[in-house]
Protein backbone atom coordinates (compact mmCIF):
# COMPACT_ATOMS: atom_id res chain seq x y z
CA UNK A 1 0.00 0.00 0.00
CA UNK A 2 2.58 2.28 -0.16
CA UNK A 3 1.32 4.39 3.26
CA UNK A 4 5.14 4.66 5.28
CA UNK A 5 8.45 5.90 4.00
CA UNK A 6 10.30 4.84 7.02
CA UNK A 7 9.20 3.85 10.39
CA UNK A 8 10.85 2.41 13.40
CA UNK A 9 9.06 -1.01 15.28
CA UNK A 10 11.80 -0.08 18.37
CA UNK A 11 11.42 3.65 18.73
CA UNK A 12 7.53 3.29 18.48
CA UNK A 13 7.93 0.35 20.95
CA UNK A 14 9.99 2.64 22.94
CA UNK A 15 7.65 5.94 23.14
CA UNK A 16 4.46 3.13 23.62
CA UNK A 17 6.14 1.70 26.82
CA UNK A 18 6.89 5.09 28.00
CA UNK A 19 3.41 6.29 28.00
CA UNK A 20 2.13 3.22 29.46
CA UNK A 21 4.63 3.50 31.68
CA UNK A 22 2.95 7.18 32.50
CA UNK A 23 -0.51 6.09 32.13
CA UNK A 24 0.37 3.68 34.85
CA UNK A 25 1.50 6.16 37.48
CA UNK A 26 -1.44 7.95 36.78
CA UNK A 27 0.91 10.59 35.38
CA UNK A 28 -0.24 11.03 31.57
CA UNK A 29 1.38 14.35 30.22
CA UNK A 30 -1.92 15.61 28.34
CA UNK A 31 -5.38 14.30 26.16
CA UNK A 32 -2.28 13.04 23.16
CA UNK A 33 -0.29 10.97 25.51
CA UNK A 34 0.04 7.52 23.76
CA UNK A 35 -1.53 8.94 20.49
CA UNK A 36 -0.70 7.34 17.48
CA UNK A 37 0.49 10.06 15.01
CA UNK A 38 2.23 9.87 11.58
CA UNK A 39 4.29 12.38 10.35
CA UNK A 40 4.26 13.36 6.82
CA UNK A 41 7.88 12.93 5.12
CA UNK A 42 8.46 16.61 4.35
CA UNK A 43 8.60 17.98 8.32
CA UNK A 44 11.27 17.02 10.06
CA UNK A 45 11.15 13.72 12.68
CA UNK A 46 14.17 12.43 14.66
CA UNK A 47 15.29 9.95 13.84
CA UNK A 48 13.98 9.40 10.44
CA UNK A 49 15.56 11.07 7.50
CA UNK A 50 13.28 13.78 5.83
CA UNK A 51 13.26 12.77 2.32
CA UNK A 52 10.35 15.11 0.74
CA UNK A 53 9.47 11.74 -1.26
CA UNK A 54 13.31 11.80 -2.78
CA UNK A 55 16.25 9.50 -2.76
CA UNK A 56 18.61 12.48 -2.18
CA UNK A 57 17.00 15.35 -0.66
CA UNK A 58 18.31 14.20 3.27
CA UNK A 59 21.75 13.83 2.01
CA UNK A 60 21.60 17.78 0.75
CA UNK A 61 19.48 18.76 3.84
CA UNK A 62 20.04 16.30 7.06
CA UNK A 63 17.63 16.29 9.61
CA UNK A 64 19.45 17.46 12.56
CA UNK A 65 15.87 18.18 14.86
CA UNK A 66 12.09 17.85 15.21
CA UNK A 67 9.96 20.62 13.38
CA UNK A 68 8.28 22.82 15.82
CA UNK A 69 4.91 20.76 15.66
CA UNK A 70 7.01 17.66 16.11
CA UNK A 71 8.44 19.13 19.36
CA UNK A 72 5.05 20.41 20.76
CA UNK A 73 3.59 16.38 20.14
CA UNK A 74 6.53 14.91 21.51
CA UNK A 75 5.77 17.08 24.97
CA UNK A 76 2.28 15.74 24.76
CA UNK A 77 3.51 12.35 24.91
CA UNK A 78 1.97 11.48 21.06
CA UNK A 79 3.32 8.06 20.23
CA UNK A 80 5.51 9.04 16.23
CA UNK A 81 5.31 6.48 14.44
CA UNK A 82 6.91 7.70 11.06
CA UNK A 83 7.30 8.92 8.16
CA UNK A 84 4.39 8.58 5.89
CA UNK A 85 4.33 8.58 1.78
CA UNK A 86 4.39 11.75 -0.06
CA UNK A 87 3.64 13.17 -4.02
CA UNK A 88 7.98 13.94 -4.51
CA UNK A 89 8.92 17.29 -3.50
CA UNK A 90 4.99 17.56 -2.77
CA UNK A 91 4.57 19.32 -6.32
CA UNK A 92 1.65 16.85 -7.55
CA UNK A 93 -1.78 15.78 -6.42
CA UNK A 94 -1.51 12.28 -7.76
CA UNK A 95 0.10 10.62 -4.60
CA UNK A 96 2.57 8.43 -6.78
CA UNK A 97 5.71 8.50 -5.76
CA UNK A 98 8.59 7.17 -8.27
CA UNK A 99 10.57 6.06 -5.49
CA UNK A 100 8.27 4.99 -2.56
CA UNK A 101 5.60 3.54 -4.85
CA UNK A 102 1.62 4.78 -5.35
CA UNK A 103 0.11 5.13 -1.79
CA UNK A 104 -3.26 3.08 -2.21
CA UNK A 105 -6.72 4.02 -1.14
CA UNK A 106 -6.76 1.53 1.60
CA UNK A 107 -11.02 0.95 0.73
CA UNK A 108 -9.80 0.23 -2.84
CA UNK A 109 -6.57 -0.80 -3.82
CA UNK A 110 -6.91 0.06 -7.79
CA UNK A 111 -7.00 3.56 -6.61
CA UNK A 112 -4.91 6.05 -5.52
CA UNK A 113 -4.81 8.00 -2.09
CA UNK A 114 -4.27 11.27 -4.26
CA UNK A 115 -2.26 14.54 -2.50
CA UNK A 116 0.77 15.48 -1.94
CA UNK A 117 -0.02 14.11 1.45
CA UNK A 118 -1.60 10.92 0.43
CA UNK A 119 0.16 8.72 2.99
CA UNK A 120 -0.98 11.13 5.43
CA UNK A 121 -4.33 10.42 4.70
CA UNK A 122 -4.23 6.85 3.94
CA UNK A 123 -2.90 5.79 7.35
CA UNK A 124 -5.78 8.16 8.98
CA UNK A 125 -8.34 6.50 6.98
CA UNK A 126 -7.19 2.60 7.24
CA UNK A 127 -7.24 3.35 10.77
CA UNK A 128 -3.70 2.47 11.58
CA UNK A 129 -3.41 6.44 13.34
CA UNK A 130 -6.37 8.31 14.32
CA UNK A 131 -3.96 11.64 13.51
CA UNK A 132 -1.36 12.02 10.76
CA UNK A 133 0.28 15.55 9.61
CA UNK A 134 -0.15 16.92 6.60
CA UNK A 135 0.44 20.02 4.60
CA UNK A 136 -1.03 21.72 2.27
CA UNK A 137 0.96 23.42 0.03
CA UNK A 138 -1.60 23.67 -3.14
CA UNK A 139 -4.99 22.93 -2.42
CA UNK A 140 -4.95 19.40 -2.30
CA UNK A 141 -6.29 18.64 1.21
CA UNK A 142 -9.70 20.70 0.55
CA UNK A 143 -9.53 19.44 -2.32
CA UNK A 144 -9.79 15.79 -1.56
CA UNK A 145 -11.79 16.59 1.20
CA UNK A 146 -15.06 17.74 -1.00
CA UNK A 147 -15.06 15.15 -3.39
Amino acid sequence: MSFFINYDSEDILQQATESSLRYARGEPISALDGVLIAIKDEIDCKPYPTTGGTKWLHKHRPCTDDACCVKCLRLCGAILVGKTNMHELGAGTSGINPHYGATRNPYDPNKISGGSSSGSAAVVAAGLCPVALGVDGGGTTYLYLIN
